[in-house]
């Protein structure tokens, strides 16, 4: 069973009414109208990050600047980490 915690909060008149017109139009209880909405701001939220992260992976698609060689970095990786990097050689 799903455990629930009382919580209080105070909503603007306009964000009351339109809880209220949910729950008069059958949406349930209050405290259904309020976990679908943060339900949805989630996914909204979710949504939002995956957009920002294709836009980022299409810029950087579109960068023709050369990209960093990353030997130096293994080197200092299989420097500082000789038991857990393992080498392709």
């Amino acid at each position: 069973m799903i455990q629930t915690e009382t919580i209080e909060v105070s909503l603007s008149g306009e964000a009351a009414a339109q809880v209220r017109d949910a729950v008069d139009s059958g949406h349930g209880s209050a405290s259904e109208v309020i976990v679908d909405a943060l339900r949805n701001w989630r996914r909204d939220k979710e949504d939002l990050d995956v957009e920002h992260l294709r836009a980022a992976w299409e810029e950087a698609l579109q960068d023709d600047r050369p990209g960093l060689d990353p030997e130096p970095i293994n080197a200092r990786l299989r420097e500082k980490f000789p038991r857990t990097v393992h080498s392709s050689s």
